[in-house]
């Protein structure tokens, strides 16, 4: 999940992924939709298209 967040938004390489995880966990918006795509395989790309990168 980390590499297609990366992808999606454009996320440096000196951006650790556990700074990436807090990063996407922490906000409010994201956490439900990250958790669904962690526990639900065939929703993934679905839950990882509503997520919304951080700015």
């Amino acid at each position: 999940m980390t590499h297609d967040l990366r992808h999606k938004c454009q996320i440096p390489i000196t951006v650790t992924d556990e700074q990436l995880r807090t990063r996407f966990l922490d906000s409010t918006y994201n956490n439900a939709a990250v958790l669904s795509a962690v526990k639900m395989q065939q929703l993934y790309q679905t839950s990882l298209s509503q997520i919304k990168c951080p700015e």
